[in-house]
């Protein structure tokens, strides 16, 4: 069959006119859900006692704090949770304004930044957990804060893949000295390239480092699939 030069001129502009594919990204914060948690959503919620081996439980409350967090403005921001109402730890919710909101535990203010996760483990191991929807490479772009300044030891964070037995994707320990909220210790932005597949987890952890007083976190974290 013979083929025009105007033919081939045409499929050659029509596949300079289609459009790039795009990267598919999803958001902790973005995506933070108030009213579901479930094993099947992309973002859960999770805790385990103590073990860290990913056989995390999801946090079964939904309760709001109606009157302690507020924005620079003075203006109360209520925050939804997940906790557990048997230890009543770990606490997690998102700050998904775009404000610094602060609040008070009696010893002076933490400060849970813009578009973060709010996280308190307590004396368990708190998790939000993200679902693999498919097979491939994975962006993964996280950050860590240890927000209250005002005592204990700070936290230990993870990122795992599934169980995390084998070995951590990534690791540390932050302990927060300095109550100026531009000087809180934190990892900054880092980013990872995992390989998963379908149905895999990828886990973002923080416990006590032994000493469950004064470990509010922030936590950022997104997934992008090419």
């Amino acid at each position: 069959m013979h083929i025009t030069r105007a033919i081939l001129g045409a499929i050659a502009l029509a596949a300079l006119a289609a459009p790039a594919a795009q990267a598919k990204t999803y958001n902790a914060v973005a995506q933070y859900s108030a009213v579901s948690n479930t094993d099947t959503q992309h973002w859960s919620y999770r805790y385990s006692t103590g073990a860290r081996d990913g056989n995390y439980a999801l946090l079964p409350l939904a309760s709001t704090d109606a009157a302690d967090w507020q924005n620079d403005g003075g203006t109360t921001v209520p925050l939804d949770y997940w906790s557990n109402p048997g230890f009543n730890y770990p606490l997690i919710s998102a700050n998904t304004t775009r404000k610094r909101l602060h609040r008070d535990y009696g010893y002076g203010n933490v400060y849970l930044a813009p578009k973060s996760l709010f996280i308190d483990p307590g004396y368990q191991v708190a998790v939000v957990s993200f679902l693999s929807p498919k097979r491939g490479t994975a962006t993964v772009t996280y950050s860590f804060t240890d927000i209250d300044c005002h005592g204990g030891n700070g936290i230990d964070w993870y990122v795992d893949k599934n169980s995390g037995l084998t070995r951590d994707l990534a690791s540390g320990v932050l302990a927060s000295t300095n109550c100026d909220d531009t000087q809180y210790a934190t990892t900054g932005v880092q980013q990872l390239q995992v390989k998963v597949r379908k149905g895999d987890r990828i886990n973002f952890v923080i416990d006590d480092a032994g000493d469950y007083t004064f470990d509010s976190s922030a936590m950022t974290a997104t997934v992008s699939f090419p």
